[in-house]
């Protein structure tokens, strides 16, 4: 592999991130700017490379890129948790998915198992109400005369059951995000 080394200007004065998220090194230029070349974390690549008129300005582009650093540790943390925080389904959960680009499609799952990151998805059917030109509302197919969602009757597609990753409230699909039923219809489209 080929790793590159950093440049640093001779004679630069280097500025670090209290946290070590990035590192600039502010260096003069034939005494009429201040230059500033930054390194993001262990990066070889310049975030950037810029030159100001003063020092003043060459600071503050540092500070608004350690902030700018520092709002992408946190988002990336915060994300970070979200993705490993236990999910809400049970077994007997409806779970759907609306994805689509020039029509949308919706489709429906019920939960068949659970694990602390997993959930096992089987397709059910369902019944769409044509409620416009080529568009309507769909809901699963199932028999809910029982209070208990265990004891809902589907009628299950075709199909294997799918296992997927799911946290919170959401299920990772092969097109999007699938996510609890609320009990509501959901809108669709389709082409003859």
């Amino acid at each position: 592999m080929n790793f590159r080394s950093r440049y640093i200007p001779k004679e630069s004065v280097e500025v670090k991130h209290p946290e070590e998220l990035g590192v600039a090194y502010v260096y003069r230029i034939k005494d009429r700017a201040y230059g500033v070349i930054a390194y993001g974390g262990k990066r070889s690549r310049a975030d950037f490379h810029f030159s100001y008129k003063t020092v003043e300005q060459a600071h503050d582009k540092i500070e608004n890129w350690f902030s700018n650093l520092q709002a992408r540790r946190e988002l990336m943390l915060t994300r970070r948790a979200e993705s490993f925080a236990p999910h809400i389904f049970k077994v007997g959960d409806i779970v759907t998915n609306s994805w689509g680009y020039d029509q949308t499609n919706v489709d429906w799952y019920r939960v068949v198992r659970t694990s602390r990151r997993f959930v096992w998805l089987q397709d059910i059917c369902c019944e769409t109400e044509e409620t416009g030109f080529m568009s309507g509302q769909s809901a699963p197919a199932i028999d809910t005369s029982s209070e208990d969602p265990s004891k809902w009757g589907f009628k299950d597609a075709k199909g294997e059951i799918s296992q997927h990753k799911a946290s919170g409230s959401y299920v990772s699909m092969r097109h999007g995000c699938g996510s609890k039923w609320d009990g509501q219809k959901r809108y669709t489209s389709w082409y003859a």
